[in-house]
């Protein structure tokens, strides 16, 4: 697995001790005597069994990436659950605050994905557990194939945030809540002249004269909203000059046309819910169980996602605070540490959701009114506790890296004071909730007899791509580190 650094040399030095570490410790101590250096062996530490093989590959590795542009690539080492702290060993103060080991994932972390999904199933009533529990695996496990499409294509990364501190502030009046008037009002029209001059038609940035907006957004629906699906930029000019030849007496048919939208630089995802959850109520009416399944495993993503605070701004990993690295923290490291030790994971049954495009946004704005607390008591924490106990060396997913000590974690999630538990839960049962609703909108189908049918050859061939994309490491668009 690639691993990517944004660490000085020193940094990297530092690194390099992290295998002695593992062994209990540096081999000499010194002290100051007399004015001489005297040397004292320390007892004999050693490492674990399962990391020896792959040790001189881990140095080997970090050595080669100094003359290679700091963009290590290293081995993954054995799963081995323990911690070593950094209290006898002094890394540079900036690398206690800002490296880490990266491993890009979004939202919420794996483990707490899958969770979520796998408890949502919980929820449900006997008519739909029949069918979701036989396949609670498939629902936990594809929980984070949002987070892996992240390696393949730049479509997915806006459908996991919206950073809401670039629309102004609560309510958001100028923020459209539907999508088809977000997105026409968010899009650039472009021509290009038989003559080969390129003209902007419609400017996002100013606004429409009501008279022309409705037939302009009846063409927007038709000509220019599929191909966004499609990541098709080019136009249908024969449809366009119907268009604008009415709207503002275009009087000749151009060469060629294209849009370009700015929606997505913020971030998509209250209306990628929206489509998630029609998208899921068309596949209980057709009674299509394998597409139920992958809808409702990737919307459970999706409101995960709208339940983590830093997935609603513009400073989503702390970079504009100086709190690089805080996004994981929060989302990742925290629940991975303590939600099986100490969540609690019942949170009722589901409710069925009248409006559930309104539904969504108060989701997220919820989550919007937590960011401030997110940021400055972390900033406030590290100030107060000790520097030396803040990161740690520890395996995590079976690699080797820099995170936030345990206690430190602990620390931080008290003075949160039980924001983390509360917004896991409140995820699993908002999944639960959009699992039901889809399911009473669409007549509450019989499920007991849901078949999945095989998988198909363009599924295999999909999930065999993104596989391979995702091993290679190379996120595509926004990145947080976790």
């Amino acid at each position: 697995m690639l691993l990517s650094f944004k660490m000085t040399y020193s940094r990297y030095l530092s690194l390099l001790l992290l295998p002695v570490i593992l062994m209990g410790g540096l081999p000499f101590t010194s002290k100051v005597k007399e004015g001489f250096v005297e040397e004292r062996r320390q007892p004999e530490r050693r490492l674990p069994d399962r990391l020896k093989p792959v040790l001189p590959g881990y140095i080997g590795g970090l050595k080669a990436s100094l003359h290679d542009g700091l963009k290590p690539v290293l081995p993954v080492l054995p799963e081995h659950n323990f911690q070593f702290p950094i209290s006898n060993f002094q890394f540079p103060p900036s690398f206690i605050h800002h490296s880490s080991f990266i491993i890009h994932h979004s939202s919420w972390g794996f483990f707490a994905h899958k969770r979520i999904n796998r408890l949502a199933v919980l929820t449900l009533p006997p008519e739909m557990m029949v069918f979701f529990k036989k396949n609670i695996d498939y629902l936990a496990d594809h929980a984070v194939d949002p987070d892996m499409r992240r390696y393949s294509t730049k479509q997915e990364g806006p459908r996991h945030f919206i950073d809401l501190d670039q629309y102004g502030t609560f309510p958001f009046d100028n923020l459209p809540r539907g999508w088809l008037e977000a997105l026409a009002k968010h899009t650039d029209i472009w021509i290009v002249g038989v003559r080969g001059d390129t003209v902007m038609l419609v400017d996002s940035r100013d606004s429409m004269p009501a008279a022309k907006w409705k037939p302009y957004k009846n063409w927007f629906a038709h000509a220019v909203l599929p191909r966004f699906y499609d990541d098709n930029a080019l136009l249908d000019t024969d449809s366009l000059f119907a268009c604008f030849s009415k709207l503002n007496g275009m009087e000749e048919r151009p060469a060629a046309a294209f849009y370009q939208e700015h929606l997505s630089e913020h971030g998509v995802l209250p209306w990628n819910l929206q489509r998630f959850q029609r998208n899921l109520t068309e596949a209980f009416r057709k009674r299509d169980g394998r597409r139920i399944l992958r809808l409702s495993a990737e919307i459970g993503h999706y409101i995960g996602d709208a339940h983590v605070p830093l997935h609603t701004c513009s400073n989503y990993n702390g970079q504009k605070t100086n709190q690089h690295g805080i996004h994981g923290f929060w989302e990742s490291r925290i629940p991975e540490l303590f939600a099986d030790e100490t969540y609690d994971y019942l949170v009722g049954k589901p409710e069925y959701v009248e409006r559930t495009d309104d539904w969504f946004w108060n989701h997220i704005f919820d989550s919007h009114t937590m960011v401030d607390s997110v940021l400055d008591i972390e900033r406030q924490l590290r100030k107060t506790f000790p520097t030396d106990r803040q990161m740690c060396p520890d395996m995590r997913q079976g690699i080797l890296g820099i995170h936030p000590c345990r206690e430190f974690a602990a620390a931080y999630q008290d003075a949160l004071d039980g924001m983390v538990e509360r917004r896991m839960r409140a995820a699993i049962h908002a999944v639960g909730s959009a699992w039901y609703t889809a399911w009473v909108d669409a007549g509450q189908p019989d499920l007991s007899k849901m078949d999945t049918g095989p998988v198909s050859k363009e599924e295999q061939e999909e999930e065999k791509n993104m596989q391979k994309a995702y091993q290679q490491g190379k996120i595509i668009g926004r990145t947080e580190d976790h």
